[in-house]
């Protein structure tokens, strides 16, 4: 096994099995130069990990297998409607009843409310599938095939209670529930969040705008995407040519089985008609096989293909081999990437996809493959922010449509970011990596554009990096107080720009005893720059006292004579730099790969070292809050006077930050 198949059969990242390398908790060993494990070490590994036997660490190892739940409030706001969803949730878990057995006879309740099975029918009578008990034909025939795969367990009361139980009028009531059933640690593995509802009507509002056109969902769970079309289309057309024209797909059985009742109960009139939802993998599946029930390839294809696919899911190293050949062009192995690929393939040409995504996507190096693809294939038609779309889920989200054609020279891309803007498709192609820079409006783009159009560098090859350190067990190895031995550890919170505060905890710094540590000499460095990781802005301190930090402080060490530490320190400082920043990445996370894509610029040497004068006063000014604003006014207009800007460019800036304007 290779260090990324290590990192996915123990469901943790590359970086922690290289720490846990590092630190002797895992033995590799060496064949043909590579880092190599035999499986049976690493299935023993995983196996004490489990066990308790190797404590610290077994939180990190064990985030994925959370089993707490949580009701997905994004789907409703109704006190009332919470509640009764709550109260049959809480009954199944109570009774200890699996989620299978107990939505089947949440099932029947909510068939009952629906009209599709007699009310006062008993359980024995229903079990039985008694055609006079059941309302239509295929629900009874989807009730008996499901009570087919169930070991039933539960007691006459329960079942009682269950049948019950208040079904409030909620779109897609079965699924709540069920989401409201599955673990986080489940849903995190799986990367399966499911769509609020108003998402949902956004994308089909928008696409869905003719009786005939086939919609696809092939991550459909418990059916948002196709209950929001099917309304659509049956407004349009009637129920049978509506049903005929969603189509579905899931890997969870239980979602599909849910998804396939919502069909019917919403198309009622269909008595013998079987909806086009299947239990499958669409990865490893060929569109072909699965959604063509006609030989002509043309018309089983798909007009518009709609889903909210799994992020960052996790595959066995069979199914990784496996995606490898299916998904050759897809490094990054990133599941929603091969979700991208299998939509194309499934649509007609100048059909639409339209898919939720992480805002990660947007521009992070490692989705640098899927992103060009789409530049060069297709044409985008919009991205859209839809920031914390899911519960638990603290990766802001986007939504990008795109048309399988080839993008003609002069097609533009609709950027919704609470300005609605166009910008020009091939402006993102030219951007590093491909990036797609949604909050810059055509302003942005020039001023952008004046910049890094002149010579510049940047800290690519010219700097050291490090990771603060991960203790492992804050615990152990942290004080509120200074005790023998100890010495202060920066994080995140004490760093401002230009300087720190005084940390609030201290370490004693053992590096073989960390579960994550630089080497110390770039600790020890005599003057280096820390970094606030968690940050939607570049704040960046001075450190010539060698200070230890955490992972939330991390550290730049320039190594360059042609830019001295302080003349970056007051660079990436300025508000300029916020500005180009937050417009090219607009990331709650300063990376690295940020870092590096920052301009550096060629100046004169007396220029170079105003800058550097001027970060030398700002730290010099200590508490003096007035005399600091003054030198920092003023390294923000010789920044930008000495890119080239314009009075009206400065102006854009300071609006863009909500700065004061220049005079």
């Amino acid at each position: 096994m290779d260090i990324n198949q290590v990192a996915n059969f123990l469901q943790i990242s590359s970086a922690t099995v290289r720490n846990w390398i590092k630190h002797s908790y895992l033995a590799p060993i060496d064949t043909t130069g590579k880092t190599r494990f035999f499986y049976q070490d690493v299935r023993s590994f995983k196996e004490d990990l489990i066990n308790g036997r190797i404590n610290r660490l077994r939180k990190r190892a064990n985030k994925n297998r959370s089993t707490s739940t949580s009701l997905p409030i994004e789907y409703l706001s109704d006190p009332q409607k919470v509640h009764d969803i709550n109260t049959a949730a809480k009954l199944i878990v109570e009774h200890n009843v699996s989620a299978d057995e107990g939505l089947f006879f949440l099932t029947l309740n909510f068939l009952s409310q629906e009209g599709l099975v007699v009310k006062t029918a008993r359980i024995d009578d229903l079990l039985a599938f008694k055609n006079r008990f059941f309302c239509h034909h295929q629900i009874m025939q989807e009730m008996r095939d499901w009570a087919k795969k169930i070991l039933f367990k539960s007691n006459h009361d329960f079942q009682l209670k269950i049948l019950a139980t208040h079904v409030p009028q909620v779109q897609d009531f079965l699924g709540v529930v069920y989401q409201s059933l599955s673990a986080e640690g489940k849903k995190s593995q799986s990367g399966a969040y499911y769509t609020p509802r108003q998402i949902a009507e956004g994308i089909i509002g928008d696409h869905l705008r003719a009786p005939h056109l086939k919609v696809l969902d092939p991550c459909c769970g418990t059916g948002q995407f196709l209950l929001v079309a099917l309304d659509r289309l049956i407004s349009m057309s009637g129920e049978k040519n509506a049903i005929q024209n969603v189509w579905g797909q899931d890997v969870d059985a239980i979602a599909v089985q849910i998804a396939r009742i919502n069909v019917i109960a919403k198309c009622k009139t269909q008595d013998d008609v079987s909806p086009h939802i299947y239990c499958g993998n669409t990865l490893f599946e060929n569109a072909i096989d699965l959604f063509a029930p006609k030989p002509c390839l043309e018309e089983n294809f798909f007009d518009l293909v709609v889903t909210n696919p799994p992020w960052g899911a996790k595959f066995s190293s069979t199914e990784l081999s496996q995606l490898s050949r299916l998904f050759p062009q897809i490094a990054s192995r990133e599941s929603f990437s091969y979700f991208i690929e299998k939509g194309l393939e499934y649509l007609k040409e100048n059909g639409i996809l339209s898919y939720i995504l992480p805002e990660s996507f947007l521009n992070v190096r490692i989705h640098e493959d899927i992103r060009k693809k789409i530049l060069n294939n297709t044409s985008v038609i919009k991205t859209a922010s839809l920031n914390r779309a899911f519960k638990n889920v603290f990766t802001p989200a986007i939504r990008l449509d795109i048309q399988k054609k080839s993008p003609p020279d002069s097609h533009r891309i609709e950027i919704e970011n609470g300005k609605t803007f166009q910008v020009e498709q091939k402006t993102f192609l030219v951007n590093r990596g491909g990036e797609f820079h949604i909050n810059v409006n055509q302003d942005d783009s020039i001023i952008l554009d004046k910049i890094y159009s002149q010579n510049h560098s940047t800290l690519t090859g010219k700097a050291d990096w490090a990771l603060g350190v991960v203790t492992g067990d804050n615990a152990r190895f942290l004080s509120s107080t200074k005790l023998p031995g100890y010495e202060p550890v920066l994080t995140g919170k004490e760093i401002s720009k230009f300087t720190y505060h005084p940390a609030k905890h201290f370490i004693r710094f053992e590096s073989k005893e960390l579960q994550q540590a630089a080497p110390e000499h770039k600790y020890r460095v005599k003057e280096k720059l820390i970094y606030r990781f968690i940050s939607k802005e570049l704040v960046f301190s001075y450190d010539n006292q060698q200070q230890i930090t955490l992972n939330s402080a991390n550290i730049l060490i320039p190594k360059t004579d042609q830019y001295p530490v302080k003349f970056i320190l007051g660079l990436f400082n300025s508000s300029l730099y916020q500005y180009i920043f937050r417009k090219k990445f607009n990331s709650i996370k300063v990376l690295r790969s940020h870092i590096e894509a920052l301009p550096l610029p060629h100046w004169p040497e007396q220029e170079t070292n105003q800058i550097t004068g001027l970060a030398d006063t700002i730290l010099d000014c200590g508490i003096n809050q007035s005399r600091r604003n003054h030198f920092l006014h003023k390294l923000d207009e010789l920044v930008m006077l000495q890119w080239g800007l314009t009075k009206e460019d400065m102006n854009l800036v300071s609006r863009s930050l909500n700065l004061k304007e220049k005079d």
